[in-house]
């Protein structure tokens, strides 16, 4: 397989973030959570085969590199808004926290290139938390037993809490690294 049909299969994966989005919401909204909680694993899934798949077969770009947690952040900002919709509208304070958060990281990424920041320990643990907070809510949607389902979205409120909390810390390294970028 040559270099450009490597490279097409990766973007495809990053990009196919943004229809997953689109429909995951659209299921949401038409009460269909099994099948949104299904499309959301299959979107995170492309967010992991991605970028194992540009290293493997070397086409690591800085356009993959802007694309790919964008997507990421596009995908989650769209579950965060439909379980606000359909859980509890304070999910909507945790969406603002996280919009605020990926438009000040996406637009150092994008106004400064030359900063190279490959994704931090912190900022992967942060992104693993939120997705894994996301599935939860979105299958205690497909429980039954309204008890238990109180249970669960109570831990996966908890877990994107925590997400939330470590975005702070995340912003942090982010602005600290822009800091020093600018004052060479």
């Amino acid at each position: 397989m040559n270099k450009r049909v490597k490279y097409f299969i990766v973007q495809s994966l990053s990009f196919s973030r943004i229809a997953f989005a689109v429909a995951i919401v659209v299921s949401f909204l038409a009460d269909e959570y099994t099948l949104a909680t299904t499309l959301a694993v299959i979107g995170f899934l492309t967010d992991y085969f991605d970028g194992r798949l540009a290293r493997k077969w070397g086409v690591v770009s800085k356009f993959g590199a802007t694309i790919d947690p964008l997507t990421d952040k596009i995908l989650c900002l769209a579950i965060i808004s439909a379980l606000a919709v359909t859980i509890h509208p304070l999910y909507w304070v945790i969406f603002g926290l996280f919009a605020v958060y990926d438009t000040i990281t996406t637009s150092i990424r994008l106004c400064y290139p030359s900063l190279t920041m490959p994704a931090s320990p912190l900022a992967k643990l942060k992104t693993s938390t939120q997705m894994v907070a996301l599935l939860i809510l979105m299958a205690s949607m497909i429980l039954s037993d309204r008890g238990l389902r109180d249970e669960v979205i109570a831990i996966g409120s908890a877990l994107l809490v925590f997400a939330a909390f470590l975005t702070f810390f995340a912003l942090g390294r982010y602005i600290r690294a822009l800091s020093q970028h600018l004052s060479k």
